[in-house]
């Protein structure tokens, strides 16, 4: 699309939309990069802390505990193996469970419920436990989960029970108590124990009557205020958290502070009961810095070791290389003499061997190891020694290669001896190759005489034998028809004389063998002069000649008599095979007089009747035309009938169209359907329909389905009851396959070794014709016929077409 024509100020708006976009894009990655990794910086300290925290801490998921810290084991006296998979409320007080696993399932349906609350639990040794229970859920393995932080408040139930039963006690209890005990009304200190004196630092006197948010930590002095209003208002409020106090010393104390509306000298008062858990947060803050401080150093150290691994290992690949380089160019060396047929030696200047390939090893009767350091001319007669030398020095002092034949042990070598040159550029060594071309120059002698032979048979054959070259042009000829030369011929086309039909069919001919460079074969007919027709079976293929590699060697063989008398014997087999339909019509004559005699019984009933009412006058117009239309349909439906029977009887044609072979078995089926009693004999179709097209004369086609059909048929009728299947498919030699199969008698082998053979028959009153002239017909159709039977119960027959092939 062309946007020459929109104004820059709108183009530019564009570009500056789609840069905020991509800055956009990637800010989020960023911020998702970020937020990934705070994730899995959060899991890691959310385990170091379960792990070493004193709560207890337990992931459940469904019903089933999936994890359980150390301290959870250490709580319920189970251990983790006997905590996992454990259904979470099953270790609850009996009055508790209900309440504890409905609320479970309820979190985990996504209802609001409560995060904290208070129940007991029994331990393994049969101990009532209370615990305060923070939830909340989490992700645990990427599925979700709920995870429970449980504090043991059985020493602060203790308390408070005492509490309930007696102040006296409770004042005893709570002074000698390590907890942190404070009751407050309106925010005023009216009591306080000397757990709080000592970690507040103020004296008693200094604390009652005074706010309590004295003693309280700036950043927690609006939250205490108005959650202790609220309490004291009866409002619902966190009973339980940490809280920061801060001492008459300034220094900060922190508390697990647990708040509860009591009773107290007549008045709604607020009681706060805490544990000093400063030592435990400073535990834990330094804990957290200690494992920040410890992830950098490793992130930090990590870097340093990838990036001394990344060196070592491009080191070790830079050696791993230049090795592999080195054994496989010294491997590519050692191939490369040990692939040559040709004798190879290396030799210094004093003929000691430095170098040997397996031939010259074998060639000498040896291994390389005992020729190498050893003379090379010791292996060699005095002479053929004496000439190998001056050969080799001539090499050592001109620097040149040279070339040469030499006999040794009745055969013939040619030898090369090239000169190999050392660093410093000078002739250290010489490389000998030596072939053994005896068998070479024995080839040279008889490829002469073979070209002798094959000129003496080319030109005595009795067949046209002719040579072309890749266009068609005739190069050599060693014989044409009577009265033409031979002359006539060389350099002219090969077809151009041909009538033009056959020109056709010759260049696809030749088209093929270049396509393919497969041999052909193919008839064709030759027009002379006189107008005498004069066949050939012509065998065209590749051949060299005089250098030619696609030459095209043609042999043509006249086989006009051949032709003249398949074209006879043909014809007698179409009269049998018609005569064979004819008979085949006489023995279905009964199915079709029961075909016929249903639509002329209608007829003449309806005949009948329509001449009564005439006569008696009371046929309407109306009427009459609809008896008439009704006769029509059945007369013609009689006329189909016997049009069917007669297409079927009727002489073959000579000509092969393309056919269907579905619709032929088809055709022939509704031929015999007529002559079966279907209440004992099924015929069943499995035929496949995407099945492509033959080349074939349909009459004689249908004959074979006629002849086989009518066997199986035969086969069952001898039982009594039966199914005939007929099959089509495309086999795995891309044929067409047809299967005929019965239920019936099986055939004997013997009988089988006979059963194609002319005139043999197992039926009182058969021919013997019918198998024998349909495997001929599927043979002239360039397919095969063949049966396969077990002795006693069903045959399968089965015949193959080649299917219909586009002209090339």
């Amino acid at each position: 699309m062309n946007d020459h024509s929109r104004p820059p100020e709108e183009l530019h708006g564009e570009l500056q939309a789609l840069r905020q976009r991509v800055a956009d894009l990637e800010r989020t990655a960023a911020e998702y990069k970020e937020a990934y990794q705070k994730q899995t910086e959060n899991q890691e300290n959310l385990r170091i802390f379960t792990e070493t925290t004193p709560a207890s801490v337990c992931i459940y998921q469904g019903t089933r505990i999936v994890y359980a810290n150390p301290a959870a084991e250490e709580t319920t006296g189970y251990t983790k193996e006997e905590l996992i998979g454990r259904e979470f409320w099953t270790m609850f007080h009996p009055e508790d469970q209900d309440l504890m696993k409905e609320r479970g399932m309820a979190r985990q349906r996504g209802e609001d419920t409560p995060t904290r609350y208070e129940l007991r639990l029994i331990s393994k040794d049969k101990r009532t436990v209370w615990f305060d229970f923070l939830v909340r859920p989490i992700i645990f393995e990427q599925n979700p989960a709920i995870m429970v932080t449980a504090f043991d408040i059985s020493d602060r139930k203790r308390i408070e029970e005492e509490l309930r039963v007696s102040e006296e006690k409770f004042r005893l209890l709570a002074e000698t108590i390590d907890a942190v005990i404070a009751i407050t009304h309106d925010e005023v200190l009216v009591y306080t124990n000397t757990a709080t004196v000592k970690i507040s630092g103020y004296t008693r006197e200094e604390l009652i009557e005074n706010s309590i948010l004295k003693g309280i930590h700036p950043d927690f002095r609006a939250m205490v205020s108005e959650r202790a209003i609220a309490r004291q208002r009866g409002d619902t409020v966190p009973s339980h958290y940490e809280l920061k106090l801060l001492t008459k010393a300034g220094e900060t104390r922190w508390v697990d502070a647990h708040f509860s509306r009591i009773e107290y000298a007549g008045r709604t008062c607020v009681l706060m009961t805490g544990y000093d858990i400063t030592e435990r947060k400073i535990a834990e803050e330094r804990h957290l810095n200690l494992s920040r401080t410890l992830d950098k150093r490793v992130r930090e150290r990590t870097l340093e070791l990838q990036e001394v691994n990344e060196a070592l290992r491009r080191e070790i690949q830079e050696r791993e290389r230049a090795e592999t380089a080195l054994k496989e160019n010294e491997a590519i060396l050692r191939i490369l003499l040990n692939a040559m047929p040709d004798l190879a030696i290396l030799v210094n200047r004093q003929g000691i061997v430095t170098a040997i390939n397996e031939a010259a090893a074998a060639a000498n009767k040896s291994t390389g190891e005992r020729l190498l350091g050893k003379c090379i001319y010791d292996n060699f007669p005095a002479e053929l020694a004496k000439d190998r030398q001056a050969h080799t020095d001539l090499v050592f002092q001109t620097g040149r290669s040279i070339h040469y034949d030499e006999m040794h042990r009745d055969s013939i070598y040619s030898v090369d001896i090239y000169p190999v040159y050392s660093n410093k550029n000078e002739v250290d060594q010489v490389a000998v190759f030596s072939a053994n071309i005896t068998e070479k120059k024995k080839a040279e002698y008889d490829l002469i005489e073979s070209e002798e032979m094959w000129r003496s048979l080319v030109v005595n054959n009795p067949e046209h034998v002719f040579i072309l070259d890749a266009g068609g042009k005739i190069r050599y000829g060693n014989r044409v028809l009577p009265g033409r030369r031979i002359e006539d011929f060389l350099g002219k086309i090969v077809y151009e004389s041909f009538p033009p039909e056959e020109q056709i069919n010759y260049k696809k001919a030749l088209n093929r063998l270049s396509s393919t460079g497969k041999t052909q074969t193919f008839e064709i007919l030759y027009v002379d002069s006189d107008g005498s027709r004069i066949w050939f079976d012509n065998t065209i293929a590749r051949i060299l000649f005089r250098g030619d590699k696609n030459a095209v060697l043609v042999m043509a063989r006249n086989i006009t008599e051949r032709k003249k008398a398949m074209e006879e014997l043909q014809k007698i087999q179409e009269e049998i095979t018609h005569a064979q339909r004819v008979l085949s019509m006489g023995e279905m004559a009964t199915g079709l007089i029961h075909e016929l005699n249903q639509p002329l019984c209608a007829i003449v009933n309806y005949t009948g009747g329509c001449l009564e009412r005439l006569e008696a006058g009371t046929i309407q117009q109306g009427d009459l035309a609809h008896v008439m239309e009704e006769i029509a349909q059945l007369a013609t439906h009689a006329s189909n009938i016997i049009r069917n029977h007669w297409n079927f009887v009727r002489k073959n044609e000579t000509k092969r169209p393309n056919v269907n072979l579905n619709q032929c078995i088809g055709r022939v089926i509704r031929l015999l359907e007529a002559s079966i009693d279907a209440e004992l004999i099924t015929l069943h179709k499995e035929l496949d329909e995407s099945l492509p097209a033959i080349t074939a004369v349909s009459a004689q086609i249908e004959q074979v389905l006629m002849n086989l059909l009518r066997n199986a048929i035969d086969a069952i009728t001898e039982l009594g009851t039966g199914v005939v299947i007929v099959r089509t498919f495309m086999n795995q030699n891309d044929m067409l396959e047809v299967v005929i199969i019965d239920t019936g008698q099986g055939i004997s082998r013997e009988i089988q070794k006979h059963m194609f053979d002319p005139f043999f028959t197992t039926k009182a009153d058969g021919l013997g014709m019918g198998l024998s002239v349909s495997a001929s017909i599927i043979e002239s159709h360039n397919g095969r016929l063949w049966l396969e039977s077990g002795s006693k119960q069903g045959t399968e027959f089965h015949f193959t077409l080649p299917v219909t092939q586009p002209d090339a």
